[in-house]
């Protein structure tokens, strides 16, 4: 990348998406009273330039590792498979980019329901430990939390023949949508909240195991929380409540560490479990 691309992107990254993000919140908050620098603000800095490396250079990375072998195994090159082959790689790229969308989103949504299982609950965990749920808030993502979702949404557009530059093309909104829906905004685009992803409902999804964490799983599209179920915004309430109640340790380091550790050393239950254990 040109070292004017290179400073460009550090210009929007530390200053002017985290102003316009921080305006937001002062202007149209949805819970009162937090500040910039809040509980957990220097360790969350650094998450965000991790979670900027991790999904912007080591998650392609794995994407590409893990499909390495299938060229092989269907008789084509590498190059040949990578750019798109079969039926949709004919298709005009508008539509490529359309349905590699609708498809990465289904996978997402199963893989974040796949990281609210026993199995994996540690990794995400990190995720929804945030007592005071900002845009920074949004960042701390542990490495195999990310990798991994980004490996089950985009392995089978690929699969399916989409060239990667479907998914790719969507790269910007992606980034800047994943920070908006963690915002401390009162932001549930009306009649528009069954179409797209909010601020109100993503943050449903962070609230206690008592309120809604086991609903609104989507990350773009709630059609398939409308589907499978699990779609939760009650009206006239904005969620207050967020956190795992001392399951995750504060500081960066400790919160990379602690999904690693001995289960028998840690104390979290998946949220399913919690559930399971107050019937």
């Amino acid at each position: 990348m040109p070292l004017q691309d290179i400073l460009i992107t550090f210009l929007f990254a530390v200053l002017v998406f985290p102003a316009v993000f921080i305006f937001l919140e002062k202007m149209w908050p949805s819970v009162a009273g937090y500040r910039v620098f809040r509980h957990g603000f220097l360790s969350d800095v650094v998450w965000y330039g991790v979670q900027s490396f991790v999904s912007r250079s080591l998650s392609p990375l794995a994407v590409f590792a893990v499909l390495l072998p299938v060229p092989l195994v269907l008789g084509i090159s590498t190059e040949s498979f990578f750019s798109g082959f079969g039926p949709a790689a004919e298709l005009p790229f508008f539509w490529q980019a359309i349905i590699a969308f609708v498809i990465a989103d289904f996978f997402l949504y199963w893989s974040h329901r796949f990281f609210h299982s026993r199995a994996a609950w540690p990794f995400h965990a990190v995720h929804h430990s945030p007592e005071e749920l900002d845009w920074l808030a949004a960042t701390r993502m542990h490495p195999v939390n990310e990798i991994g979702a980004q490996i089950i949404s985009a392995c089978p557009v690929l699969l399916m023949g989409f060239p990667p530059l479907a998914l790719v093309v969507w790269a910007p909104f992606f980034a800047i949508h994943a920070v908006f829906i963690h915002t401390n905004v009162r932001v549930s685009f009306g009649p528009f909240r069954y179409v797209l992803a909010s601020p109100t409902f993503h943050r449903w999804h962070h609230t206690t195991r008592e309120e809604g964490q086991e609903k609104n799983f989507a990350s773009y599209l709630p059609l398939w929380d409308l589907v499978f179920g699990t779609f939760y915004m009650p009206a006239n309430r904005q969620p207050s409540e967020f956190g795992l109640e001392g399951e995750v340790p504060d500081g960066f380091l400790r919160q990379f560490v602690h999904p690693l550790l001995p289960s028998s050393w840690r104390q979290e239950q998946s949220p399913g479990e919690a559930a399971r254990s107050k019937e």
